[in-house]
């Protein structure tokens, strides 16, 4: 599950594009507004097995908007395929994607090991202009909305 607090804040950044010549050619300036996410990643129920010789996984999940640009969780400290996290990440989105109601956030989860870490399952959570959706309201924090949302990886 997630919970997702909606929206921490706006960030705005200012890029300076120079055409060939750098200090004497011409500049132009663009204004790039950017939202500050925070979600909680509470938990995962019946994830496949996917150590080679059976054992307890160690798993931990990845949040996303922008590939390069991912926030892992800790691994679960209980493990298994049950796993508890209960991890608050940030991510940064551009304005854009949340005004026009293009916000996906992507959850990897993976089993960690000393060889390799494998991947278990992923969620993409589109996230609409105003929040609604499934999900059951759980108040607010500093003002914001919150939702929890169960999804299938």
């Amino acid at each position: 599950m997630l919970r997702i607090w909606d929206f921490c804040g706006t960030i705005r950044e200012e890029l300076k594009f120079c055409t060939r010549g750098g200090v004497g050619g011409e500049c132009a300036t663009i204004n790039m507004e950017q939202r500050a996410i925070e979600l909680t990643i509470i938990s995962a129920q019946d994830l496949k097995n996917v150590k080679s010789f059976g054992g307890k996984m160690s798993p931990y999940a990845v949040a996303w908007v922008y590939p390069n640009m991912k926030v892992p969780t800790p691994m679960a400290p209980s493990g298994g395929e049950n796993p508890t996290w209960n991890a608050n990440l940030k991510l940064v989105c551009e304005e854009r994607l949340v005004e026009q109601g293009n916000l996906v956030i992507t959850i990897d989860v993976y089993n960690h090991s000393s060889f390799s870490n494998k991947s278990i399952g992923s969620a993409s959570l589109p996230l609409p202009q105003n929040m609604t959706g499934d999900g059951k309201s759980q108040g607010s924090k500093n003002g914001t909305q919150s939702k929890v949302i169960s999804l299938p990886v």
